[in-house]
């Protein structure tokens, strides 16, 4: 893994407020992938993997797949990406998690009706 990823990845990773486990739920990849990532061993992610963490930090694609390594074409997909739409200056937007998510559908329909109780008084 470059250091330049490694970075990209300790970004993310602050996104999330350090958690590990959001970081991994968000971009699909095991407990022991993260960890390794973040140490700078194991093997490079995979295209979908860097699009997720480019989505999440904010950075371009190519960025991310530059920084990724060479494996899977990676440098060719980053070098179309960036000339599509590397000129117009597009940034994508960070990708927001779910505040809910590791909520029962019950907990999650309370939680939902407490704000909206919230908002009535506020109004």
């Amino acid at each position: 893994m470059s250091p330049e990823f490694v970075t990209l990845l300790r970004k993310g990773l602050a996104q999330m407020g350090n958690d590990q486990t959001a970081l991994r739920r968000v971009l699909g990849l095991s407990k022991n992938r993260i960890s390794n990532a973040l140490a700078g061993r194991g093997y490079p992610f995979g295209l979908l993997n860097c699009l997720k963490l480019a989505r999440l930090i904010g950075e371009p694609d190519w960025v991310v797949l530059r920084a990724a390594g060479p494996g899977a074409g990676k440098p060719a997909i980053a070098d179309l990406l960036e000339q599509s739409y590397g000129r117009r200056g597009d940034r994508p937007r960070p990708l927001v998690p779910d505040p809910l998510s590791g909520l029962s559908p019950v907990q999650r329909k309370h939680v939902l009706q407490l704000v909206r109780d919230l908002k009535r008084r506020t109004r």
